[in-house]
């Protein structure tokens, strides 16, 4: 037993069955861990229990904790009738008429309120809590802010309007629905910003603000990209290689630089656009391992290319031989002229001279591409002459062949 205020017996145990229970404080109906207690006989000794655990004891054994399905109870419609297949009738719950609670069906309607009765307001206080989808994130990504208003008298009414604000500057409003309202923006510039959740209130829910919350923007995230013009080339064709950066938060700034085999061959500012372009003629043959690197500004993060392999090529050569004079005699010597030309560039190394297959020599290109070697044929008839061009590290080979006549 328990004793009441007055010192009179109160039975310290009842038994529950059959209810339906929906704590209006939380969107869902969910009930509070403690919603239930029990107590020892001086009630100074109680016991807290949640829903699953209290029926876990005996208590409120075919008892449901659930949304009743009100078709729309929240202010200012108030309209506490069940939807269809609503979990209070299968508790047992029996609907009545809203306009006259505690009466039988054929009983007069509620008497009419007299001019002298006294009306009293009661505007409830409510709690806002702000929480927010992450901190920090980068410029121009989405960050959402979730303000959640509670009251004892249950939820404001779909639609009211939360204001959030930054340092106490209002940035944004979003409406209610079921107690929660959800703002989001990716228009927050960087650095630390304190947001807090302000609800305004209504006749019957006072208004109240969250705590604030501290939100961090940082530089946004970059993406850069490389590209050839030619790939592959030859020696001494020109490549341009374009760097492109980008962002989801706008067009990059800066500069960036370009790298051959880990060599800066090249540091070029990034247009309006975000693009960087550098042109280079004097990759020698081989592959190339061929980055950019940007980097990053104040409203951007620094961001590297994957490795593009530039792979070039020994230039193609063509040899032209002069033969002079000719016809000549035995007693004349012939100058053989060779000149060896390419796209790549003036070729260097030798070229070799030989009738038929008797070598006769051999003599370096000078700076014009150009070699001579002069001889005296022994025999007279027909020679057949060729200048074979022996290749260089950047030049493929070459020949051609005249015929020389001697008299």
């Amino acid at each position: 037993m328990c004793n009441d205020p007055m010192g009179q017996p109160d039975t310290a145990v009842q038994y529950y069955a059959s209810n339906l229970y929906c704590y209006a404080s939380n969107g869902d109906c969910s009930l509070p861990s403690d919603a239930f207690l029990t107590s020892d006989s001086t009630c100074a000794t109680t016991k807290n229990y949640s829903f699953s655990a209290w029926q876990g004891i005996g208590q409120d054994l075919g008892s449901k904790n659930a949304d009743p399905l009100f078709n729309n109870p929240y202010y200012p419609n108030d309209d506490f009738s069940l939807k269809s297949g609503s979990p209070a009738l299968s508790v047992g719950f029996v609907p009545f008429s809203l306009t006259s609670p505690g009466r039988t069906n054929g009983a007069s309607s509620v008497p009419a309120v007299a001019p002298s009765f006294i009306i009293y307001t009661y505007e409830d206080t409510t709690q806002t809590t702000l929480v927010q989808s992450q901190s920090p994130t980068k410029l121009g990504d989405p960050v959402s802010f979730t303000a959640t208003i509670k009251s004892e008298l249950g939820l404001p009414a779909d639609g009211e309007l939360v204001t959030f604000t930054d340092g106490g500057v209002n940035f944004g409003t979003a409406p209610l629905s079921k107690g929660v309202a959800v703002f989001t923006t990716s228009s927050m510039s960087l650095g630390t910003h304190d947001i807090a959740a302000v609800y305004n209130g209504d006749p019957i829910f006072s208004t109240s603000s969250s705590i604030t919350v501290h939100h961090t923007i940082n530089p946004a995230t970059s993406t850069t990209t490389l590209s050839s013009s030619l790939n592959p080339s030859t020696s001494g064709q020109n490549v341009t290689f374009t760097a492109t950066v980008s962002s989801s938060a706008g067009v990059p700034d800066g500069s960036v630089t370009f790298q051959q085999n880990g060599t800066v061959i090249g540091t070029v500012n990034l247009n309006s656009n975000g693009v960087a372009t550098f042109s280079d003629s004097s990759l020698g043959v081989g592959s190339h391992n061929v980055i950019a690197k940007y980097s990053g500004s104040t409203d951007y993060d620094n961001s590297q290319s994957s490795t593009l392999v530039q792979v070039v090529n020994k230039s193609n050569t063509a040899t032209a031989l002069k033969l002079s004079p000719n016809p000549a005699t035995t007693s004349q010597s012939v100058t053989m002229t060779a000149t060896v030309t390419s796209s790549g560039g003036v070729p260097s190394g030798s070229v070799g001279f030989s009738d038929g297959s008797t070598q006769l020599g051999s003599s370096s290109l000078n700076s014009s591409g150009v070699a001579t070697f002069t001889h005296t044929f022994k025999t007279t008839g027909s020679h057949s002459i060729t200048a074979n061009y022996k290749g260089s590290g950047s030049f493929n080979i070459s020949q051609t062949t005249k015929t020389e006549t001697i008299n």
